[in-house]
C-alpha cells in the first residue's frame, strides 16, 4: 500500500510541468506563511509612535494597536487640536478593553529635526514600532509647481522618515528588537500625471526603506521592516480624482477602486504582527508596474491614455490643510512649516 506522500509524489511526476510548477509555489507560500507566523511580533504591551496620527489612515492604525492591547501609543502631528482631540477619543474609545493603555499625543512637524528632537527627548528616545505615516500632496502639473513646494513635499515625505529613524533607532539596534514601518505607496512604484513630486517622494521613500532593510539584516538582525505600498485609500484626501466620466476612467474605477481605510488599517496591523516584510494594496499591484514597464513606450502611453490617467487629477480637490494651502497660495513654502495630519497615500 502506498503512503500518501509517495502517491502525491507519482501524480506530481505525471503532471505537466505548468501543473507541478503551481504545486511547488503554493507549498513554498505555505512554508513561508508558517515562518511568518513562527516568528510573529505581537503587540501586546507594545510601545508603537505613529507619525500623521491625528486623523485618516494613521488614527485608523492608533485605534487598531490600541484594540490589540499595546501598552503605550504615541502619536504626533503637525496639527495640535486634531492630535489632541484624537488622543481623548481612542481613550475614550479603547478604555472599557484596554484600560491599562496610556496615550500620548505630541504636536511636531517630523520634517524638522528639533521638533522631532524634543518629542524624543520627552518620551525617552525608546519605542518598540515607529510607523513613519505622515505624508502630503500637492496634485499640480510640472509646470504648476515651484521649488519650494516641491521642497516642502520631499522635506515631509522623505526626509522626514530619515529625522524620525535618527532618534528612534539607535535604541531599537542596541535591543536588537523593534520594527520599522513605512506607509509609502504604489505610487513610489510607477508614475501619474499631475504628482510628480509625490512619485518622486515616495520613490525616495522606499529606496530608502529597502536600503535600511538590507543594512539591519547584518547590524541587528532582530528589528522588523514592514514596507506598504497602498493603492488610493477613501480617507478624504481623493476628493475629485478620477472623476471624468469617459468609458477609460469608469474601467480604471472598476479595476481599481479606492481602498477602504478600515481595510487598510486592518492589513497593516496584521502585517506587523505577522511579519510582513512588504505589502502592496491591492496585490495585484506588485506585478502591473513591472508589466506596464515591460511595454513599449508608446503602447504604455496609448493605455494610460485610454485608462484615463492623463485625466485623473483634473478634479482633485483633496485636503491638504491649512498651513500647506496658504504656503502654495502664496507660493512661500520654507522648511520646517507643513501639515500632515491628513494623508495621501496612494
Amino acid at each position: 500500500m502506498q503512503l500518501p506522500i509517495s502517491r502525491f509524489r507519482d501524480a506530481l511526476a505525471l503532471a505537466p510541468g505548468w501543473a507541478r510548477a503551481i504545486v511547488w509555489l503554493g507549498l513554498a507560500r505555505l512554508l513561508h506563511r508558517a515562518w511568518r507566523r513562527w516568528h510573529a511580533f505581537k503587540l501586546r504591551g507594545r510601545t508603537v509612535l505613529i507619525s500623521g496620527g491625528a486623523s485618516g489612515l494613521g488614527r485608523g492604525m492608533a485605534y487598531e494597536c490600541c484594540r490589540r492591547g499595546i501598552a503605550h501609543l504615541i502619536i504626533c502631528d503637525i496639527n495640535e487640536d486634531a492630535v489632541n482631540e484624537a488622543a481623548s477619543d481612542i481613550r475614550a474609545g479603547v478604555a472599557a478593553n484596554n484600560g491599562d493603555l496610556q496615550v500620548s499625543a505630541y504636536k511636531v512637524d517630523v520634517s524638522s529635526d528639533e521638533s522631532v528632537r524634543q518629542m524624543s527627548a520627552a518620551i525617552g528616545g525608546s519605542v518598540d514600532v515607529l510607523i513613519n505615516n505622515a505624508g502630503i500632496v500637492m496634485g499640480r502639473r510640472f509646470l504648476d509647481l515651484t521649488p519650494p513646494i516641491v521642497t516642502r513635499a520631499l522635506h515631509v515625505n522623505t526626509l522626514s522618515n530619515f529625522i524620525m529613524l535618527n532618534h528612534f533607532l539607535p535604541a531599537m539596534v542596541r535591543r536588537n528588537d523593534g520594527q520599522i514601518v513605512t506607509i509609502a505607496s504604489t505610487m513610489g512604484m510607477m508614475a501619474s500625471p499631475g504628482l510628480s513630486e509625490y512619485n518622486a517622494s515616495k520613490s525616495a521613500q522606499i529606496a530608502m526603506h529597502e536600503s535600511l532593510r538590507l543594512e539591519l539584516t547584518v547590524d541587528a538582525p532582530g528589528i522588523r521592516t514592514l514596507l506598504v505600498c497602498p493603492h488610493a485609500i477613501d480617507t478624504g484626501m481623493f476628493a475629485g480624482i478620477m472623476e471624468s466620466n469617459d468609458l477609460g476612467t469608469r474601467i480604471t474605477n472598476l479595476l481599481l477602486p479606492l481602498l477602504s481605510q478600515q481595510y487598510v488599517v486592518e492589513r497593516v496591523i496584521d502585517g506587523i504582527e505577522d511579519g510582513e516584510v512588504w505589502l502592496v494594496l491591492p496585490t495585484v499591484m506588485r506585478l502591473l508596474p513591472l508589466i506596464l514597464k515591460m511595454l513599449p513606450t508608446e503602447l504604455l502611453q496609448g493605455i494610460m491614455h485610454l485608462l484615463g490617467a492623463h485625466k485623473s487629477m483634473d478634479g482633485f480637490r483633496g485636503g491638504r490643510g491649512a498651513a500647506i494651502d496658504a504656503a502654495i497660495k502664496n507660493e512661500n513654502v520654507s522648511p520646517g512649516i507643513g501639515y500632515k495630519g491628513r494623508h495621501m497615500n496612494m
